[in-house]
């Protein structure tokens, strides 16, 4: 974190589960995009860490397990529609502001989103 501000434009968003997709116009040279794992290969058990900015307070990292995986909502549970499935459970703390940053496995690579 070091104040810098990039434009960008969304792409997509979906609100129900509070993740979008953005395109920088203009990335800055040093900046390298995080490497994608394959969700696939993780296994229930397998470490990994969240990062996110909850409630405003930024920079923060939690870590857990993969608890579970191929979770579906075979009914409407809060806000999120039902029709969310194949999803990646982990007791890594998410808090309100952590969804929609990257779940990394412990090599590095993102294999999920919160």
């Amino acid at each position: 974190d070091d104040d810098r501000v990039f434009p960008a434009r969304v792409l997509g968003s979906d609100p129900a589960t509070d993740v979008a997709v953005v395109r920088m116009t203009n990335p800055p040279r040093d900046l390298r995009p995080a490497a994608l794992g394959n969700s696939d290969a993780v296994r229930v058990g397998d470490y990994v860490v969240a990062i996110g900015n909850p409630l405003g307070l930024g920079q923060t990292v939690t870590m857990g397990i993969v608890s579970a995986k191929n979770r579906s909502l075979g009914e409407k549970l809060g806000d999120i529609d039902p029709r969310y499935q194949d999803f990646i459970q982990t007791d890594a703390a998410i808090n309100q502001g952590n969804s929609g940053g990257p779940l990394f496995n412990f090599q590095g690579e993102v294999i999920g989103i919160n």
